[in-house]
């Protein structure tokens, strides 16, 4: 598995929950699979790094990329402002205010 970056992030707050959407370009399945999502909390922000991989298949895989979507969950976020932010520093900062 590698980091990737994310082209786009953007969020919104469901309670003390972040709901965030990413958006990257790579290539298709099954030469390229998503396999998770790793969010780091530091102060004041969440960093977040997409990883994917390969399929173990030995086949030849065409050069074309297409675009990913995934969405997932931050629970559980203490009250204030956060910034989310992409690990590969590509996709702009996205800030939230959980109440």
């Amino acid at each position: 598995m590698h980091p990737v970056s994310a082209e786009s992030l953007s969020a919104r707050v469901d309670g003390s929950t972040i709901l965030v959407r990413a958006t990257w370009w790579s290539g298709v399945e099954p030469c390229t699979i998503f396999d998770s999502v790793v969010v780091d909390r530091g102060d004041g922000t969440y960093t977040v790094t997409l990883r994917e991989g390969s399929s173990p298949q030995e086949i030849a895989c065409i050069a074309i990329a297409e675009q990913h979507v995934t969405e997932f969950e931050i629970p559980d976020v203490a009250a204030g402002r956060w910034k989310i932010l992409d690990s590969g520093g590509v996709a702009p900062p996205v800030e939230v205010t959980v109440g």
